[in-house]
C-alpha cells in the first residue's frame, strides 16, 4: 500500500512540474510572437528609411558632417551653417550627377565622393 501512495504523489508531483513547464513554455511563446512583431516593425522602418536614404542621394548630392569639419579645417574657419554651400557649387553638384563617385575640384580645394555624398575635403596643393 505503501508503494501506491508514493507512486501517487509522484504521479501527482510530475503532473503540477509538467503543468508548470507547459506554463512556462506558453509565456516564452507568447513573448516570442511579441518580439517577432517588433522585430517586423523594425524591419519595415530599417526598410522604408533605406528606400528614402536612396532615392535622396540619387537626385542631391550631401556634404557629410566629416567633411565639414575637415573644410573647417583644412579650408577655411567658416560656421558650419555656411560650409555646405561653399562646398556645394552648382558646377560640383552637375559633375557629380553626372560622373558620379571621384575627387573633384572645387576653388582652392578638393572633395572627395562617394555615393552621392561629400565625404571630405582636401586642401590644394600650390
Amino acid at each position: 500500500m505503501d508503494d501506491v501512495v508514493v507512486n501517487n504523489r509522484s504521479l501527482k508531483g510530475l503532473q503540477s512540474h509538467l503543468h508548470s513547464l507547459n506554463g512556462e513554455r506558453d509565456i516564452i511563446l507568447f513573448k516570442i510572437n511579441g518580439l517577432n512583431q517588433q522585430l517586423g516593425e523594425v524591419n519595415n522602418n530599417i526598410n522604408k528609411t533605406e528606400k528614402m536614404l536612396r532615392l535622396m542621394k540619387r537626385n542631391n548630392v550631401i556634404v557629410s558632417e566629416h567633411a565639414i569639419l575637415r573644410f573647417i579645417e583644412r579650408v577655411q574657419p567658416l560656421p558650419p551653417s555656411e560650409v555646405a554651400a561653399r562646398i556645394l557649387t552648382p558646377s560640383l553638384k552637375n559633375m557629380v550627377l553626372t560622373l558620379g563617385n571621384g575627387t573633384y575640384p572645387v576653388d582652392d580645394f578638393l572633395v572627395k565622393v562617394r555615393d552621392n555624398i561629400v565625404v571630405t575635403v582636401i586642401k590644394r596643393n600650390k
